[in-house]
């Protein structure tokens, strides 16, 4: 099933150079949850995904988690049957870098409403989506 491309930043249209085309059919990925379980996109098909891509490190995912809108948009997402996928790009040693233990600790501390956290360590989703900066919301 075709999944169109919509990038959203903070509700802001924003248009992004990647390998993706907004429209186009959104390819396909699997990457590790904070579990070690291996999640692929197209196990979502038919259902409205929501991508974003989180830096713990990042000031700007920071504020958004710290006064609970990200949380609260990931609510809205799940009450109207969508999927809510979080991807630390960060490379190991970098900014954002964490283990999974962390993660699953961090999570919990924010309270996180999204489906999914998982872990592009290579960076080579991120890339094919074009995400730059975060938080990025496809």
């Amino acid at each position: 099933m075709k999944k169109p491309i919509l990038s959203l930043l903070a509700g802001i249209l924003s248009i992004g150079f990647a390998e993706v085309q907004i429209g186009s059919e959104a390819p396909d990925f699997e990457l590790s949850n904070v579990k070690g379980e291996k999640v692929s996109l197209k196990s979502f098909a038919g259902k409205v995904t929501v991508l974003e891509w989180n830096n713990p490190g990042c000031p700007f995912v920071k504020k958004f988690y710290a006064t609970g809108k990200m949380q609260t948009l990931q609510g809205k997402v799940a009450k109207q049957g969508g999927v809510w996928l979080s991807i630390n790009s960060s490379a190991n040693g970098k900014q954002g870098s964490m283990e999974a233990k962390e993660a699953q600790s961090l999570l919990k501390k924010l309270k996180f409403s999204g489906t999914e956290y998982l872990f592009d360590r290579d960076g080579k989703v991120g890339k094919i989506y074009g995400a730059k900066t975060t938080p990025h919301i496809y």
